[in-house]
């Protein structure tokens, strides 16, 4: 029967160590969702979204090309002169 004694103890032992192992992931993967909860709710107050980026994109383009026309057509009249 001592064999049998020390199987079953290893057995606890191992089971123990497991159950412990398991509860330690099972908390770390609650972290990383309550984490990744809060990551959702942040990020439309911090990062712009695609379609306003591109809007304001646009409109810079149309005042750098306003602003391009303007100027070439005073060096088009001063090279005239």
């Amino acid at each position: 029967m001592q064999w049998q004694d020390l199987a079953i103890g290893s057995l606890i032992i191992i089971s123990g160590a497991g159950g412990w192992f398991l509860k330690t992931l099972w908390n770390a993967v609650e972290a990383l969702r309550e984490g990744l909860s809060d990551l959702e709710k942040s990020i439309p107050n911090v990062y712009a979204r695609r379609d306003d980026v591109r809007d304001m994109l646009a409109q810079v383009l149309h005042a750098v090309n306003r602003l391009h026309d303007e100027v070439r057509t005073e060096l088009r009249a001063k090279a005239d002169k």
